[in-house]
């Protein structure tokens, strides 16, 4: 069982008092002192503990002092590592590229007084130069990257594969100057490859006069896995469910359950197993991929209980199956590895909004994702519709706009995740304030963009479309092509039933629809199934949809809301 009250570095300390080999355990009283030091003001429990004791408390009171100075030295250095390059372009191996930016941003991760900036918030600026991934990155364009994501150092190079030889070149980079602080080269056969990124790391350290401790440099050399093909299947995995496609949500399926036969013990595999199925469930609205999901993510968890990813698609799980508290409790434990990371900040978001319908809490949570990553479109379209269920209308439109940045993005031709729905967002915007027409016309924009897409969610959206097309119209007095979208409406949900897929956030817009329609019997229903199905969230919007305007009186409606 996972105790979720308990802070990662308190675990930490007590998996290395319990280590099995001696040599790694503390050798000191004073070193464990040390180190629970450095997590007292951070941890109630601990500095709790630590006020019942006055023991401890003169015990480490010179300790505090140069706990203090080394982490005041940190202050300020961020690094970003980007993706490396194919010099052989070989595109069989275009996968290594990715597997080393991972696993180098994972081990430094681990080194105290680091910030990492995400990798993701990395190729969303390069996407939005028009600069694709495996672009081979000068020192000048590395500088103009790194001041945009607001990075003090930048890690960038390439790799060159020779049948079973690997040679990786690393250049680390100051953005402020634009100087390479030093280039390394390593080579080695490509079974030594995770050896070769732990040099990256350790040239790193020194170069930057970081001086790892002794728990540091055994996370960085600690392996998640010994085997190169289950390495190769996860990163392979991992590239593929970003694709935000049910083809690609199948080929990572497939990827990391390859990689977990080839290692049963690879942590990593496990929890991108698990998210892939809780993608899975929400595409196809399976609630038994989100148990299954959670399976895995536990038994990542399990295997490594100071692993991000797991404690993150977790928390998604865990909100997917309505086990909202233990969902904010996951999501927290991953924020507390990772401070920064965008998507778990949006995901305790989607906990708020969906899971308690607290908008304003919400909202704090989005605009933490987008602060880190302002190329997050999801986040922006969430945000936006928390907005305008909070009457903030001026950041809902901004907020829209930004989502449609991002989703036109993908239009353009250029890498990423995609994402659709931004146009609706900023439509809802539009119906709130009375433009009708700008309201049409956006929604036609994103039938449009829904025609080329294969997102998961495509049959979901074009059902919400047609919903807000019905709002626009009727305001507008156009009943023709209110009673036109409405028929499409009821016969694209009609299918969607038929095909067993029924969730309450499509039957939440069906009931918006009837409603506009005057179809009152169908309203209720709708609404009812939508509330028991999430009624936290259903019934704090219903509060203030302005599709039951005229349901207000209803003593059903008004029961519902209750």
């Amino acid at each position: 069982m996972i105790n979720f009250q308990v802070t990662p570095d308190l675990e930490r300390i007590v998996h290395h008092m319990l280590e099995k080999n001696l040599s790694r355990r503390y050798q000191t009283m004073r070193e464990l002192l040390t180190d629970l030091d450095v997590i007292r003001h951070s941890m109630p429990l601990v500095r709790d503990a630590y006020q019942t004791s006055q023991i401890f408390t003169s015990q480490l009171s010179s300790g505090a002092g140069l706990q203090s100075r080394m982490i005041n030295n940190r202050l300020g250095k961020s690094i970003a590592v980007m993706s490396f390059n194919n010099i052989t372009r070989n595109p069989e191996d275009d996968w290594i590229g990715t597997g080393i930016a991972e696993t180098v941003a994972a081990d430094l991760k681990k080194v105290e007084g680091l910030t990492i900036i995400g990798r993701e918030r990395v190729y969303e600026v390069l996407r939005g130069w028009n600069v694709d991934q495996d672009h081979l990155v000068d020192e000048t364009l590395a500088t103009k990257v790194g001041r945009e994501v607001g990075a003090r150092w930048l890690v960038i190079g390439g790799y060159q594969r020779i049948a079973d030889m690997l040679r990786i070149t690393a250049r680390f980079v100051d953005v402020e100057t634009g100087e390479i602080i030093k280039t390394v080269k390593i080579d080695g056969e490509m079974k030594e490859i995770f050896d070769l990124q732990d040099k990256i790391v350790y040239e790193l350290s020194r170069d930057l006069d970081l001086s790892l401790r002794s728990g540091e440099l055994e996370g960085i050399e600690e392996k998640d896995t010994d085997v190169v093909e289950a390495y190769e299947c996860c990163v392979k995995g991992t590239i593929a469910v970003y694709s935000g496609s049910r083809k690609g949500i199948e080929e990572s399926i497939a990827l990391f359950e390859k990689a977990i036969n080839l290692d049963p013990k690879y942590a990593q595999a496990y929890a991108g197993l698990g998210y892939a199925y809780v993608l899975k469930g929400q595409f196809l609205t399976t609630p038994e991929m989100f148990h299954k999901g959670a399976e895995y993510l536990q038994k990542a968890v399990e295997l490594d209980p100071l692993l991000p990813d797991a404690y993150s698609g977790l928390g998604m799980a865990f909100i997917a199956m309505g086990r909202i508290d233990d969902a904010i409790g996951a999501l927290r434990r991953a924020l507390s590895f990772a401070p920064d990371d965008f998507q778990t900040h949006g995901a305790l978001g989607r906990a708020y909004m969906i899971g308690k319908g607290l908008f304003r809490e919400a909202i704090a949570e989005y605009e933490q994702a987008l602060r880190h990553n302002p190329d997050a479109g999801w986040a922006a379209q969430q945000l936006s519709l928390c907005c305008a269920y909070i009457g903030d209308l001026e950041r809902g439109e901004q907020a829209a706009r930004q989502a449609i940045s991002s989703q036109q993005k993908f239009i353009s031709g250029q890498a990423g995740v995609q994402i659709i729905g931004s146009f609706l967002r900023l439509a809802h915007i539009h119906i709130l304030l009375g433009r009708f027409d700008d309201a049409i016309a956006e929604c036609y924009r994103e039938i449009v963009f829904l025609r080329s897409s294969n997102h998961g969610l495509k049959d979901r959206t074009n059902i919400e479309a047609n919903q807000k097309l019905v709002s626009a119209c009727v305001r507008q007095g156009n009943l023709e092509d209110a009673r036109e979208a409405y028929e499409k409406l009821l016969k694209d949900f009609d299918a969607r039933l038929a095909e067993h897929k029924d969730d309450p956030f499509t039957r939440y817009y069906v009931a918006c629809a009837c409603a506009q329609m005057g179809d009152r019997d169908k309203a209720i229903e709708h609404l009812r199934l939508a509330v028991e199905g999430r009624r936290e969230f259903n019934v704090a919007r219903a509060r203030v949809e302005i599709d039951f305007e005229s349901l207000h009186n209803d003593p059903e409606f008004r029961k519902l809301i209750t």
